[in-house]
């Protein structure tokens, strides 16, 4: 099933405009701009069990100035006559009429994720369904095989401490604790669980774990405040359990929801951890429902990566920042936030000013590596106008996105190109600011863009 953002076919009905003659109360003019002979059209049914769905089709013939209600005759696109010999025709009332090409989105309107509570329409079995968002679910990250089983090799030897899972019906995304007792073949390990035990009750259990059912245990987390809406692993019979939170009560405990068994249970914060995900050697954080950005990474203290300090010279905490995203289709934004805290060598929380968390009230907080953020940007007052080809930041979508002015316009406004999308919006000089880069501690202004740019 596919989906589309519901959008409103924008048709100018004449039954809101001015007459212009008075001929404008006669059939025809009362007919919608789009409705012709051959043009691409959706249909809607008031039949029981088809409310809200739209139906593929096309004009076939328009209302004649002597009849009247005005209804059109269509032909159906997916439907056909009951013998199945040829499409379905029949007359239908304008008002289950709208057109099929509704208004082109831009590509960054393309890229933007669909949230919760968003009216959408849902392509399935041939038909556009009307809906609302109630859930977002994420895909689970692409695992690299090969890759994984690298990184097993080098991390599991005899003894080393890890997680093991199962797709045993009934413990499906639960992890256990326990140790590796060796490697066997290419691929396999013999593990010894910590809680689980043989049928004895004494011995504690052992089983032949793959690599994709092996891992280090996460990361731990300290003074962590938990939120409705965010993934957890719960600790229960023995075995950390995914989860979601959905309530936190004035005793201190938690309300979780297990998808899995459809269970709710209660549970103190001593027993509870945000979820991660190993994925090729690396911890990710899942996202929240109705965030934008693409799940964080956490490194781990065994990963393979070079490291080097902030330089706290020029990020003290509370300063204010601007944080650059590495989601694909928000490259070349910055965002304003401010300094939180220091994590670790290379990482640190910011708090943004203008994205939001899911609750939409409260600022979205987030961990970004130290190559992602930099000083705010000196205010440059510029007099004079800009020219064709300056490089600029351009505000849009509470961000500041990196383009080049291609035109100048009448009244201090700007046509800006954004080479990332290969888009061309339009903007005013309020809005734009001259591009600067930030680097080894100094502010270095752009000039002109030197190559020609192609349209």
């Amino acid at each position: 099933m596919s989906s589309r953002r519901r959008q409103s076919p924008m048709v100018s009905y004449p039954t809101n405009q001015r007459k212009k003659s008075p001929n404008n109360n006669h059939p025809l003019n009362r007919l919608p701009s789009f409705l012709k002979p051959g043009a691409a059209v959706e249909i809607s049914t008031n039949e029981e069990g088809f409310r809200g769905a739209w139906f593929m089709g096309k004009v076939v013939a328009v209302p004649s100035p002597d009849k009247d209600p005005l209804n059109c005759q269509v032909e159906y696109a997916t439907i056909s006559e009951a013998d199945g010999s040829k499409p379905l025709k029949e007359f239908v009332d304008l008002d289950h009429l709208r057109p099929a090409l509704l208004p082109p989105m831009s590509e960054m309107e393309k890229k933007r994720d669909i949230l919760a509570g968003e009216d959408v329409d849902a392509f399935y079995k041939d038909v556009w369904w009307e809906g609302t968002v109630t859930e977002v679910q994420y895909l689970v990250p692409q695992v690299n095989l090969e890759t994984t089983k690298a990184i097993a090799k080098e991390m599991f030897s005899s003894g080393t401490v890890v997680e093991v899972s199962s797709d045993e019906e009934g413990f499906v995304g639960c992890w256990f604790a326990a140790k590796v007792v060796e490697r066997i073949g290419d691929d396999e390990y013999r593990i010894e669980y910590k809680d689980l035990r043989e049928e004895n009750g004494v011995e504690p259990l052992k089983e032949v774990a793959d690599f994709l059912h092996i891992r280090p245990p996460p990361p731990s987390d300290e003074d962590i405040d938990f939120s409705v809406g965010d993934k957890i692993d719960a600790f229960y019979n023995d075995g950390w359990w995914v989860g979601e939170v959905i309530d936190n009560l004035k005793d201190g405990s938690v309300g979780i929801f297990f998808r899995e068994s459809a269970e709710k249970m209660r549970f103190g914060r001593q027993g509870l951890r945000l979820h991660k995900d190993w994925v090729n050697g690396t911890w990710e954080l899942p996202l929240k429902r109705g965030e934008l950005k693409r799940a964080k990474k956490v490194p781990c203290e065994r990963n393979v990566r070079p490291k080097r300090a902030i330089d706290k010279q020029y990020f003290s905490i509370g300063a204010p920042v601007e944080v650059s995203s590495i989601e694909e289709g928000f490259e070349d934004s910055w965002f304003l936030a401010k300094l939180i805290e220091y994590r670790g060598t290379d990482k640190c929380l910011v708090e943004y000013d203008k994205l939001k968390a899911e609750d939409g009230k409260e600022p979205l907080r987030e961990e970004v590596n130290e190559f992602q953020i930099r000083p705010q940007p000196p205010e440059m007052v510029m007099v004079n106008p800009f020219e064709k080809l300056d490089k600029v930041n351009a505000l849009y979508n509470d961000g500041w996105w990196i383009g080049v002015v291609k035109k100048v316009l009448a009244k201090s406004s700007y046509l800006v190109h954004f080479s990332r999308t290969d888009e061309i919006l339009k903007f005013h000089h309020s809005q734009l600011r001259l591009h600067q880069e930030w680097s080894d501690g100094k502010w270095i202004t752009s000039s002109k863009v030197s190559l020609h740019l192609h349209y």
